[in-house]
């Protein structure tokens, strides 16, 4: 259909859709396709039978050991001299649970006195965790 104006001129009618009621059709779909789905989860119920949580009379207790500034090592509060560390650990080789070794150095020592006592537990095939004072 062609409408012509005032000066005699033909211009083609562009009909335009109404937009807005599909989006709201779109909209209530989507909005109830997500509500009627099934939550995804990743649970696996299993059931766990409760189990006392206190270690047994033989599990290996944790042992404290303390670096200084000046690289002084103390196995449970007390001193070592230099060559003990390595001694205590080759008794505890021998034995059929390897207790883990907690090692406290303050945040300013020596690397190097750190790695020395971390390589000689790796040597012993001991768990050490680390922490600073």
């Amino acid at each position: 259909m062609w409408l012509g104006d005032s000066a005699g001129e033909a211009k083609p009618l562009l009909a335009r859709i109404d937009l807005t009621p599909v989006i709201g059709v779109i909209g209530a779909l989507l909005a109830v396709t997500i509500l009627r789905l099934p939550p995804q989860t990743n649970v696996v119920n299993l059931p766990i039978t409760p189990v006392e949580a206190l270690p047994g009379p033989d599990a290996p207790q944790a042992i404290e050991l303390q670096l200084d500034l000046g690289g002084n090592l103390t196995w449970n509060g007390i001193a070592l001299l230099p060559g003990e560390f390595e001694s205590h650990l080759g008794a505890l080789e021998r034995q059929n649970h390897h207790p883990e070794l907690r090692l406290r150095a303050p945040a300013q020592m020596k690397f190097e006195y750190l790695a020395d006592t971390a390589a000689t537990a790796q040597r012993h095939h001991m768990h050490l965790g680390l922490g600073t004072m």
